[in-house]
């Protein structure tokens, strides 16, 4: 005997559906878990909200004392912050979980660095490198603390070392250019200055350093044409147009010494230099009582500075 008819059989589907779920039961809709403290400090960090951060990274370690991406983490807060022995403490405490933590070095170094304690930034950073040796950031800040350490041909080791892990690395190449052009190797340095322009076109360094350069060596059209490029991408750059003033002084191009010279007086408080060299630039075009003017104004600022010091 037929219980059902043959045109119910899909509510027998139906049935066994609804019995394998729990008839008559309300389903909750998904909640979405909450989000991890280690995650949501990291995004606050990525946005530079060290404040924010903070208190959801020692909720982290509290969870997990031993986690070194949070002791990273919160080493880079207290950094943000300006607390350097906190700072310094995560760090250690991290290499103390694993010797073998180069980017606790590497931060520590970087710390060292930013306190001014160069030879030590240099101590850390080169055992963040003996780690791994493969870690770009390490050998350029490295280079960077050489060179001002005057180890100037080590730096350029680490550039090298840099550019060898990473050849478009155009802030590097710029970086390279001008320590060796602090030894003499100008042809070199134009090279890498010139090839980081390539690299990135619209990265300044490399037309800025090239431009000083030639200027120093009495190329001022090719140093101007580098500062047009400069000023076109970054109208506010102060020291590209108060090096193309000098540029155009020296060429006898009075107005438009005289025009990046007034841009820059209107961008912020003047100098002595600036009214020196508005004072040439006015005498060079027969304006003679303003000129007199301008050097009467600097020569009172220098009177002025002289008593502050």
């Amino acid at each position: 005997m037929r219980i059902f008819p043959r045109d119910c059989r899909f509510l027998i589907a139906l049935l066994a559906g609804l019995l394998a779920t729990g008839c008559g039961d309300e389903r909750k809709p998904d909640v979405p878990a909450p989000p991890d403290p280690l995650t949501e400090g990291m995004a606050y960090l990525a946005e530079g909200d060290a404040l924010a951060a903070l208190p959801l990274l020692d909720r982290a370690l509290l969870a997990n004392p031993r986690s070194l991406q949070a002791l990273h983490a919160r080493a880079r807060a207290h950094g943000l912050r300006g607390n350097a022995k906190a700072a310094a403490q995560d760090l250690a405490l991290a290499i103390e979980l694993d010797p073998g933590d180069a980017e606790a070095r590497y931060q520590l170094g970087a710390l060292r660095g930013r306190e001014g304690r160069i030879e030590d930034a240099i101590r850390e950073l080169g055992a963040a490198i003996e780690k791994d040796p493969e870690m770009v950031k390490a050998h350029v800040d490295r280079s960077a603390f050489l060179f001002r350490a005057g180890r100037v041909r080590e730096a350029i080791a680490d550039c090298d070392a840099a550019l060898a892990l990473d050849p478009y690395n155009a802030a590097t190449l710029v970086n390279r250019g001008v320590f060796r052009s602090r030894i003499g190797e100008r042809e070199k340095a134009l090279a890498d200055w010139t090839e980081a322009i390539r690299i990135q076109p619209r990265f300044i360094g490399g037309y800025f350093s090239r431009g000083v350069d030639r200027g120093s060596h009495g190329e001022l059209r090719e140093a101007i044409a580098d500062f047009d490029e400069v000023l076109r991408i970054r109208p506010d750059h102060g020291a590209a147009r108060r090096n193309r003033a000098s540029a155009y002084l020296q060429l006898g191009r009075f107005d438009e010494a005289l025009a990046d010279l007034d841009a820059l007086m209107r961008a912020g408080p003047a100098d002595a230099s600036l009214h020196r060299d508005r004072a040439a630039c006015l005498r060079g075009s027969g304006r003679i009582a303003e000129a007199e003017e301008e050097e009467r104004r600097a020569a009172e600022m220098e009177k002025k500075k002289r008593k502050t010091e």
